[in-house]
């Protein structure tokens, strides 16, 4: 489904400043005097224009991937990672129908997803971060514990000795290879909190200072019910420390087994479906949907200039 904005470019510091959550609940109010016909439809215009330029200036910076990506030629940090759209649909006499991107503050916390066999969550997210960060500064790590590699596709077209910003240039499918990838973000994550961020709130107030940024390490993991127990050990000091000393993690905790290892888990991780947040507005029904306008064309056309990008930015480097 494309999303089709419009409206007046809004200035990038205002996103930090608003979020989705506080315009749909300005929307809702509005609605609540529509609905009652204590106001015209008219009465709308203003916050729905709102919403729209809220919408056109987060495109501006993270567009669809319906479209060319757009990498980032910093070597600063994103403010924010758009993954996913909210469905919104009017309910209780309002007539209402859009698609918002989903946004989340950089860096996220961990996110989680579960009932997902195909990995849509998974291979989005790792799109978005490849076109956003910096990738000179980056390291991926693809782990698959149950299905071979297979719900990392979109990666496959990556796995080149040159592209070192993934973790030994596989996907990682083997139980002892597994541990020691996780132990390698744990001791990394433990090093930043107890030495590089000391005096800092986190590694983006680190970064914001630093003439050199510390790398970013990102974790993508889908498997949990094959998980050792020392691996267990690690995910969760990563899922739970990672997201403020440099190391995201984004991880399916589909499990068949019953598994109190994954419910655990939960514990330290945002819920990619979650939409807690919007259960009590009045007039507006709000879902959290992959976006569907990504087709496989999408994701290996994607692959193919992120890989002759990274070829070009390596060449830059190494000169």
């Amino acid at each position: 489904m494309k999303e089709k904005p419009r409206g007046a470019m809004m200035n990038i510091l205002r996103i930090k400043m608003i979020d989705a959550g506080n315009l749909l609940k300005e929307l809702d109010d509005a609605l609540d005097k529509v609905v009652a016909k204590k106001e015209p439809e008219s009465f709308l215009k203003p916050i729905v224009s709102r919403i729209e330029d809220y919408q056109k200036s987060i495109r501006q910076i993270q567009a669809q991937f319906t479209d060319a990506p757009q990498f980032n030629e910093t070597h600063t940090y994103p403010q924010f990672l758009s993954c996913g759209l909210l469905e919104i649909k009017g309910k209780n006499g309002a007539n209402m129908e859009f698609l918002l991107p989903k946004v989340y503050p950089f860096p996220p916390k961990s996110l989680y997803i579960e009932h997902e066999k195909d990995g849509q969550f998974l291979r989005e997210m790792l799109m978005r971060l490849l076109s956003s960060a910096p990738l000179v500064q980056l390291e991926v790590i693809l782990i698959d514990a149950l299905s071979l590699g297979g719900i990392f596709n979109l990666a496959r077209k990556l796995l080149h000795k040159d592209n070192d910003f993934i973790y030994q240039q596989r996907i990682l499918t083997e139980s002892k290879e597994i541990e020691e990838a996780l132990k390698h973000l744990y001791e990394y994550l433990k090093v930043n909190l107890q030495e590089k961020l000391a005096g800092f709130r986190d590694f983006a107030h680190y970064n914001e200072t630093a003439k050199d940024p510390l790398p970013l390490k990102a974790l993508f993991l889908s498997g949990v019910d094959a998980l050792s127990k020392d691996a267990l050990y690690y995910l969760e000091k990563i899922m739970r420390f990672g997201s403020k000393n440099g190391v995201l993690s984004f991880v399916n905790l589909e499990s068949e087994k019953n598994n109190q290892s994954a419910e655990d888990l939960k514990k330290h991780a945002e819920f990619f479906r979650d939409t807690t947040s919007f259960e009590r507005l009045k007039y507006l029904n709000v879902e959290i949907v992959n976006d569907q306008g990504i087709q496989s064309q999408h994701m290996k056309d994607f692959a193919d200039k992120i890989k002759a990008y990274y070829k070009q930015k390596k060449k830059l480097k190494g000169n």
